[in-house]
This record gives structure tokens, C-alpha cells and sequence, in this order.
């Protein structure tokens, strides 16, 4: 990736567009970017990593949408515009970050672009909009994720040494973002779950068997057997009890079919029984119904008397039967005749009312007659009022129109009249906004002699906060060195005495070995006698070894602190020299509040800038409100000149109508009113004479109704009478032959011929059970001298026999449910020892899984941390082909085996080897332009492991930022060389630095100034 252009609006210290043309190099591949503290440098490297990756390119700076420019206008939008070169292809990538602009209250404008540049124009490189696909199309362009770009070509201030002096964990966290090796943690972190999920179903499925073995102790009743036997042992097989429970089922088997012989006898017992007993309640309900049956029999016997007597009513019954037809016609004629007689006189009633309704009906005719004249005088009225109505719907609308008109004429006074106090108050705005921008404007001050003074100050307090803290740390390391003195003297004093005793146990060993006559080993002498010698103390080689070691520790760690002492005076003669090579006055014991008053100052002198440009936007709004108000203060103006003119016109045409109007009506609503009186009383008059003549009509035609009513109900009254007489001499004639005395005999003879039924329904009833009963007694006459049997006797023998069967019976069940249990208990088990053997082997497998990812070995190296390890070694690899001549073959990097404080191996930190003592150290010790000189080769060494681990990847560009002002002169030079070997290669090397020795060696500059108004600019300088 080569930068051709970039350009920022209103970003960071940039307040417009502010474009940088990379190919104004002039084919210079290094240049400076030189300027202020704070005036933007930094800014360009963000510019360029939010443009390729959505974000700025310090951990500290992460956040882009903070880096909106405090000078920007609201209406201007926050953009970053990169065109930049990638494996022979043009791209153009823009980025516009979204703000909520005054008075609105969500954030508006977010855009984003990404062509490629081609002869013919550009192409979209993606159709979706997606901020996620364009990232992801990016990446893939330029090969490299965020990470790894900050690491191998944009190296942002302060995190520039932090893959070289950074601990294992921290170097873990790199090289898993750019190697890509968490997914070998997220790995581990499943294996650890999966492991701890094995380990509770173990845990739940030992849990189960156990609840499960108890509850075989309570369902099971105890006894002598196996199964109990093995219960009462401390540790419980499972296989011991499946044995002991199919022992269990044996047995069970054996005493279920004991059960079974015994029930079965005491059941046909019992069935025997039974059969005795239903035979002896069947014979005693036998007798019990011929009992009842002989009680009956008499009961019948004595209503034999009754019966013949109703037979005897019958008969008379039947005889009266033949001439009832006659009784009903003579009786239904009586009463027709009466109902005649009746309607007769009710006629005659009607007649009479009739008379005297048409009478009334005539005479309310004749009055009707005399209102007529009235009532044609008001119709010719009504004719006459609905002529002259419409004039008065005229002069209602002009008077609606006129009181309208009025009423906009008083709306627009009122509107101008407001206008008027608000063009007022808006030219008065203007005037003190006006005042209070000429006075901030005196009060800004010229902030770059604060910033560089406040800048200076901050560096002179880091030196006094690192010369405390290193006086502080000796005095640690002074006492930590005195007890490791004391400590390693106390190991010398030891480790001798420990010797002393086993020289003198060997001698001890030798003397007991030595026999009289023969050669003696050592001196070569004949032996002439044995020495005898009393060994004291054994010491062993082992407590010999053990001390050297303790010694040895004990002097390693003296001679590691006197280095760290060491070390740390060199360290505080840097710092006193850097203290005085400070040019600004300071006073340490103030030195901080006069930081802060500097600072409070310029933040003063910032708020006021930022009042002042508020005070300006507010100015140009408030001048374009006066000229809107005067504006609309001459609409309204016309607005009031028109409708006066109206309301004038409508007065006039208002009096003309009303002089057209009668005197007798000075409104339409008193003309509404007589035309709605007179119209009430025309219709009144129409409907009364409607219902009179309705009413003489039907009066007339009731009258002569009523009249033949009259003569035909006489008639029909005498022909009924001779009726009745006929049917009275019929009746008596009928009785008579009948052979009935009189009418008072058939009388008491007549019934009905429900009640006839119901005496034929009463003697045949009596028939039946009579001839039932006797033909019963008949066949059951041996059941006359017999007595009942003594039923409880048999039922309580019975009773006995049955609780012996139910006893059995339960056993059987009891039994039953044991054998069943032991089956499920032996099934259970079975199945729970082979899901315990999958269980087992599963979680063997994936502890074994989890041990080798987590490191879980004696080296205590995680599988993610081994691969790691493979890729730092060949990064110093690289990283050391340019650090050995850049310091004169003195240094070379090595990855430390020294072990963390937490006794694990770290496998990631770095040491470096001094060839001039022939030591190794940690690079920590290393100075400040050492330090530099590794941190760029290790970055070095890391970008070209990356393109070969990346394949295809083409980085033609490389930033640094800050740094060399660490190096000496001959440092500095040979980082230099470094850099432009590197340009050789067609890269393009960007250096922010102050330091003056690099910008007249480098001969291309980009000179970043800021204003006195806070905001900044960048200009090329090529020599």
C-alpha cells in the first residue's frame, strides 16, 4: 500500500479540507513531518488508518468520532479521503462521520465511498453501503488486519516499544491479534467446558446410583442373604450387587410359586362356600315372596263385595250412556238462545250510539264551513312573505362577510404591530452580539509561547516524576542488595562447612576401606596398621549440591540486583543530565501549579475561541432575521391596506340592501317566524277538515250498519226458542224409554266415560291378580309349613375363609412388586455401568484434549503459546540480521527462558546478549536509543515475517512516530541507513520527529503550523 493523497475536513486540529499530495515527493522516498506539539502530525497517521480501517491509529486515540475538529462550522462534515496505490491498482476510499448539527437532535450525513481509479473513471469497487463489508473489502485488499498494519507499518507513538519490553502476556495478546491464533484459545476455553460438563455428569450419574442404592435398601426388607451381606461392606460393587439382587430374584421366584399352591386351595374353599351361601339366601327369599304373595290373596278376598257393587253402577252407567247425545244437544241450544238474547239488546245499544255520533258529526261540519274565508286570507299572507325572503338571505351574507373582514383586518394589525417589536428586538440582538464579539476578540492571546513553554514544563515533570521514583527504587534496591549480601555470605560460611564435612566422611569411608598389607590408594604406601576414626555427621553428595546450588542462587540474585542498582545510577545521570539541558525556568516545588495555571490559561483562551465563533454564527443568524422580519413586517403592511379597502366596499353594499327591506319586518328571523305561525294554522284548518268529513262518513255508515243489525238478530232470537222447545220434548221422550223414572234418576246414572273406563280398569285389575294369586299358591303350596335358614353362620365362615385368600393374595402381590423392582434395579445398574464406562472413556479423552491445549506438561507451554513461540523465534531471526551491524555486532535479541513470577514458563519475553560483556540481560536495561534501535528491527523483522506468512502481501509504505530523538549522533546515523535500505526497496518511510540532525539529513519535509485561531495547516519543503 503507497498513499497518493490524502485529504482531511474538519478533522483533528484541521478545521477545512486540508489535502496532503504525496506525489510531491519528487521521488524522495523518506521525508519528516516536522512541527509543534499538538499541531497535527500524529493527526496524519490517524487520517490514514481511519481511512483503510475505520479507526485512528493509537490504543489511546481509538475513538474517531472524538477527533471532530472544535473549529469546524456545523454545516461542514467530518471526512477522510485516501487515494492510495495497491499492487499496481489505484483505489479512492472516503469516510464521512455523522454530527448532530444545531437544533437537531439526531447525528445526520455518514457517507462512505470505495472506487477503484481506472482510464475510464471510477468503478464502485462494493455495492453495499455496509460499513462491516466495506472493512472487510479493505482488509482483503491490503492483506493485512489493523493489527498487524500498526505493527509492521504504521508504529504510533507510544506503543512503539511495546512488542520488545513487554511481558509474555502482553506479547501473547499481540501475536494472537496478528498471527490469529485465538481461535486456539476459544479452543481451550470449550475443551475446559466440555472437561468440567464430563466431570459433573460423573459426578451426577455416581449421584443417581447412589440415591438409587438406597432406595433398593428401603424398598427390599432385610434378611440373611448376599445382596444384605454386600451392603453391609464399606465399599459397594455395583457388579457385587446385580449378583446379590439376581440371588434376590431366585428366592422371590421360589416363594412366589410356595404362595401361589397354598392360595389355590384356600380359593376353592372359599368358592365352595360362597356357592352354599347364595343357595340359603335364595331359599329364604323364596319363602319370603310366597308369604307376601298368601297376605295378597286375602286382601283380595275381602274386596270381593266392592267389586260386584261396581259392576252393579256400571250397568246403570251403560243405560244412561245412549241418551247423553240428546242432554248435549238440548243443553248446547239453551245456551245459543241465551247468547241471542244477549245480542239483541247489545244491537240496539250500538244503534242508539250511532245516532248520536253521526248527530255530533254534522253540527263540527257545519262550523268547519264558517272558517273557510280565514283560511284563504292566510294562504294569499304566505304567498305574499316567501316573495320577500330571499332579500333578507342577501343582506344576512353581506353582514357575515363584513364581520369576517373586520376580524382579518384586526388579525393583520395585530400580526404587524408584533412584527414591528420583534424587528425591534432582533436589531438589538445584533447590536450587543456585536459588543461581546469585539470584546472576546480583544481578550484571545497569541497561544504558541504558552504551548511550547506548557510543553517543556510537562517534559521537565516526567523528569522530576523519574528522578523521584529512581531515588525512591535505590533505596529499595539498597536495602534488597544489603540482605542478599548478608545472605549470600551466610551461604558461603554454609556451603564451606558442608564441604569440610564431607572431605572428612570421604576420609572416614577411605580409612574403613583400607586393609593391613596391602597397598594404600592414595599414597601408595603399605598399609602397617587400620586408623580408627568416628564419623561424626554423614553429608551425602546430594546436601553438598543442594548447598553449591543455594550458594549459587543466593549470589546470582546479589549479582542480578547490583545490576538493577547498576542500571538504575545510570539511569538517574541520564535524568540529571536531561534536567540540565532543559533551557525553560522552572522551580520544582511549583512546578506543577504552574503546569496548571498554563493549562488552565490556554483552556480559558480555547473556550473564548469557541465563545467567539458561537458569537459569530449567532451574529450571521441574528442579521438574517432582522432582514426576514423586515420582510414579512411589509406583508403584513399590505396585508392591512387591502382589507381596510374591503371592508369599506361591504359597508356600502351592506346599507343599499337593507333600504330594499318592509318596515313591518326588520329581520328574516321575525319573517321566519309569522310565515312558520300562519303555516301551522293553514295546515290546522286543512287536517280538521279532513277528519270532520272522515268522521260524518263513518257515522253515517255505522248508522245504517247498526240498523240491519238490529232486525237480524231478532229474527235469528225467535227462530232459536222454537228450537229449543223441539229438543226439550225429545229428551223427556228418551229418559222415559230408557226405563229411568225421572230426570233425577238418569242424572245419578250418567257418568263420563273416563270414569266408565276407570270402573271396567278396576274390576279387570281385580280379576287378574286374583287369578295370578291363586294359580301362585298352587304350585308354591309345599312352602307352606316351612321356616327360613340361618344365612350369618354360613357368611361368617365364609368371611374367615376370604381373609385367608386376600392375606395370600397380598403376599402374592408383595412378592410381585419385589420381583419387579429387582428387575428395574438390575436394569438400572446395568445401563448406569455401561453409561458409566462411556462416561469415563469420554472424559478421559478430552482431559487428555484439554491437558495438551492448556499445557498441562511439565514445560507448563499452552499448544496457542508453542505456536506463538515458533513465530517470535523467527522474528528476532530477522529482527537480528539488522540490529547486529546497526550497533556494531554489540547486540543480538534471544528469547528468554527465565520463568515468571507465577512459576510458569513465559517462552515470550525477550533478553538481549551482550557481545562486549558476553552476557545475557533483559531489554529493559537496554538505553532509551537501544531500546529504539531494537523496537525498529524487531518491527522490521516482524513485517517481513508477516508478508511471507500473508503470501501476496505488498507493503510499499512504512510510519514512525517519535523516537530518534533518543539516539546519539552515530545512532542516529546508522538508523538512518536502516531507513534508507529500506527505501532502496521502493518504500516509502514517513518520520515524525523534532530532532533537527534528521530533518537536514532527510531532504524532503512536511511542515505542519498552526495558527494563532488553534487550527493547523501542511506544506511541502523539498530541497
Amino acid at each position: 500500500m503507497k498513499p497518493i493523497r490524502l485529504s482531511m475536513t474538519a478533522f483533528g486540529p484541521y478545521k477545512e479540507k486540508e489535502t496532503i499530495d504525496f506525489t510531491k515527493l519528487q521521488g524522495n522516498q523518506i521525508f519528516v513531518i516536522s512541527g509543534a506539539t499538538g499541531a497535527g502530525k500524529t493527526t496524519i497517521f490517524d487520517g490514514i488508518c481511519f481511512a483503510l480501517y475505520g479507526s485512528v491509529s493509537g490504543e489511546e486515540r481509538e475513538n474517531a468520532k472524538t477527533h471532530r475538529s472544535n473549529f469546524a462550522a456545523d454545516d461542514t462534515h467530518t471526512a477522510i479521503e485516501l487515494v492510495f496505490e495497491m499492487k499496481g491498482k489505484t483505489y479512492r476510499i472516503l469516510r464521512q462521520l455523522a454530527h448532530v448539527k444545531a437544533g437537531n437532535k439526531t447525528a445526520t450525513g455518514e457517507k462512505t465511498e470505495f472506487v477503484e481509479i481506472t482510464d475510464e473513471g471510477e468503478i464502485p469497487v462494493l455495492d453495499s453501503h455496509r460499513v462491516r463489508d466495506l472493512n472487510d473489502r479493505l482488509e482483503e485488499i491490503i492483506g493485512l488486519t489493523k493489527e498487524q498494519f500498526k505493527q509492521i507499518v504504521m508504529l504510533p507513538q507510544g506503543e512503539f516499544r511495546k512488542l520488545l519490553t513487554s511481558d509474555s502476556r502482553n506479547k501473547e495478546q499481540i501475536l494472537r491479534k496478528i498471527f490469529k491464533t485465538e481461535h486456539f484459545e476459544e479452543m481451550t476455553k470449550r475443551l475446559k467446558d466440555k472437561k468440567t460438563e464430563a466431570e459433573k455428569q460423573l459426578l451426577a450419574l455416581e449421584t443417581e446410583r447412589a440415591t438409587f442404592i438406597r432406595q433398593i435398601k428401603e424398598t427390599l426388607p432385610e434378611a440373611d442373604r448376599p445382596l444384605f451381606h454386600v451392603f453391609a461392606k464399606e465399599y459397594q460393587s455395583p457388579v457385587q450387587i446385580i449378583e446379590g439382587l439376581q440371588h434376590e430374584q431366585v428366592y422371590y421366584e421360589a416363594e412366589e410359586k410356595k404362595v401361589q399352591t397354598v392360595h389355590a386351595e384356600k380359593q376353592q374353599l372359599f368358592t365352595e362356600k360362597q356357592q352354599m351361601v347364595h343357595a340359603a339366601e335364595q331359599f329364604n327369599l323364596t319363602l319370603e315372596e310366597y308369604q307376601k304373595v298368601a297376605a295378597k290373596y286375602k286382601e283380595l278376598l275381602q274386596r270381593e263385595a266392592e267389586i260386584e257393587s261396581i259392576q252393579q253402577q256400571l250397568k246403570q252407567a251403560e243405560r244412561a250412556e245412549h241418551i247423553i247425545p240428546y242432554e248435549q244437544a238440548f243443553r248446547e241450544q239453551r245456551k245459543r238462545t241465551e247468547q241471542l238474547t244477549e245480542r239483541v239488546a247489545f244491537a240496539k245499544q250500538q244503534l242508539q250510539q250511532a245516532i248520536e255520533k253521526r248527530n255530533v258529526a254534522k253540527e263540527a261540519q257545519a262550523n268547519i264551513e264558517q272558517q273557510l274565508p280565514l283560511y284563504e286570507k292566510q294562504k294569499e299572507q304566505l304567498r305574499e312573505w316567501q316573495r320577500i325572503l330571499p332579500f333578507y338571505e342577501a343582506v344576512n351574507q353581506l353582514e357575515q362577510q363584513y364581520k369576517e373582514q373586520q376580524h382579518q383586518l384586526a388579525k393583520a394589525t395585530t400580526n404587524k404591530e408584533q412584527y414591528d417589536i420583534q424587528l425591534q428586538q432582533a436589531i438589538t440582538r445584533v447590536k450587543q452580539a456585536e459588543e461581546q464579539y469585539d470584546v472576546l476578540m480583544k481578550q484571545l492571546i497569541d497561544e504558541t509561547a504558552y504551548y511550547e513553554q506548557l510543553t517543556q514544563l510537562k517534559q521537565v515533570e516526567q523528569l522530576l516524576s523519574a528522578q523521584r521514583e529512581q531515588r525512591h527504587k535505590l533505596k529499595e534496591l539498597t536495602t534488597q542488595h544489603d540482605m542478599a549480601s548478608t545472605q549470600l555470605q551466610e551461604q558461603n560460611t554454609k556451603l564451606h562447612q558442608v564441604e569440610e564435612q564431607w572431605l572428612a566422611n570421604q576420609a572416614y569411608v577411605l580409612a574403613e576401606q583400607l586393609v593391613v598389607g596391602e597397598i594404600c590408594p592414595v599414597c601408595g604406601n603399605t598399609v602397617k596398621e587400620k586408623i580408627q576414626q568416628t564419623q561424626t555427621v554423614k553429608i551425602t553428595k546430594e546436601i553438598v549440591e543442594q548447598a553449591k546450588i543455594a550458594q549459587q542462587q543466593a549470589e546470582q540474585k546479589a549479582r542480578q540486583i547490583q545490576t538493577q542498582v547498576d542500571i538504575l545510577n545510570s539511569d538517574m545521570q541520564k535524568t540529571a543530565e536531561a534536567l540540565q539541558q532543559v533551557t525553560v525556568a522552572y522551580d520544582e516545588a511549583t512546578n506543577v501549579e504552574t503546569i496548571q495555571k498554563l493549562e488552565q490559561t490556554l483552556n480559558k483562551n480555547n473556550q473564548q475561541k469557541i465563545q467567539a465563533q458561537e458569537l459569530q454564527q449567532q451574529l450571521t443568524q441574528f442579521r438574517k432575521q432582522v432582514e426576514r422580519l423586515r420582510e414579512q413586517q411589509q406583508v403584513c403592511l399590505q396585508q392591512v391596506n387591502q382589507f381596510q379597502m374591503t371592508v369599506h366596499t361591504t359597508e356600502l353594499q351592506l346599507q343599499d340592501k337593507k333600504q330594499q327591506l318592509p318596515v313591518a319586518f326588520a329581520t328574516k328571523q321575525q319573517v321566519d317566524e309569522a310565515i312558520h305561525e300562519t303555516t301551522q294554522q293553514v295546515a290546522l284548518y286543512e287536517q280538521q277538515t279532513k277528519q270532520v268529513n272522515e268522521a260524518y262518513e263513518v257515522a253515517m255508515q255505522q248508522h245504517t250498519t247498526q240498523e240491519a243489525n238490529v232486525q237480524n238478530m231478532k229474527q235469528q232470537h225467535v227462530e232459536a226458542q222454537e228450537q229449543l222447545s223441539q229438543l226439550q220434548q225429545q229428551l223427556q221422550e228418551k229418559v222415559l224409554a230408557a226405563g229411568f223414572q225421572d230426570g233425577k234418576e238418569y242424572t245419578a246414572a250418567r257418568l263420563e266415560t273416563a270414569q266408565m273406563n276407570a270402573l271396567q280398569e278396576q274390576i279387570t285389575q281385580y280379576e287378574k291378580e286374583r287369578y295370578a294369586t291363586e294359580e301362585y299358591l298352587e304350585k308354591q303350596q309345599h312352602l307352606a309349613q316351612a321356616e327360613k335358614k340361618n344365612v350369618e353362620v354360613l357368611k361368617e365362615e365364609l368371611l374367615t375363609i376370604k381373609e385367608q385368600v386376600d392375606l395370600y393374595v397380598k403376599q402374592l402381590h408383595q412378592i410381585e412388586s419385589y420381583r419387579q423392582s429387582i428387575t428395574r434395579f438390575i436394569r438400572y445398574l446395568e445401563q448406569a455401568q455401561e453409561k458409566s464406562a462411556q462416561l469415563e472413556e469420554r472424559a478421559s479423552q478430552i482431559i487428555q484434549l484439554y491437558d495438551l491445549m492448556a499445557g498441562k506438561n511439565a514445560q507448563k507451554i499452552s499448544f496457542e503459546r508453542y505456536l506463538q513461540i515458533e513465530y517470535l523465534e523467527q522474528i528476532i531471526q530477522a529482527a537480528n540480521e539488522r540490529l547486529v551491524p546497526l550497533t556494531n555486532g554489540q547486540y543480538r535479541l534471544l528469547r528468554s527462558e527465565r520463568v515468571d513470577s507465577n512459576g510458569k514458563q513465559s517462552g515470550l519475553s525477550l533478553d538481549v546478549y551482550d557481545a562486549y560483556t558476553g552476557q545475557e540481560r533483559d531489554v529493559k536495561t537496554l538505553s532509551g536509543g537501544e531500546q529504539f534501535n531494537a523496537s525498529l528491527c524487531l518491527a522490521l523483522g516482524m513485517s517481513d515475517i508477516i508478508q511471507s506468512f500473508r503470501g501476496n502481501v505488498q507493503m510499499d509504505t512504512m510510519f514512525v512516530d517519535e523516537g530518534f530523538g533518543t539516539l546519539d549522533e552515530e545512532a542516529l546515523s546508522k538508523a538512518i541507513d536502516t531507513l534508507v535500505d529500506l527505501q532502496k526497496t521502493g518504500r516509502m518511510i514517513g518520520i515524525i520527529s523534532h530532532v533537527a540532525e534528521l530533518k537536514e539529513t532527510v531532504p524532503a519535509t512536511l511542515e505542519v503550523r498552526k495558527t494563532k485561531e488553534g487550527y493547523s495547516h501542511t506544506t511541502w519543503n523539498i530541497k
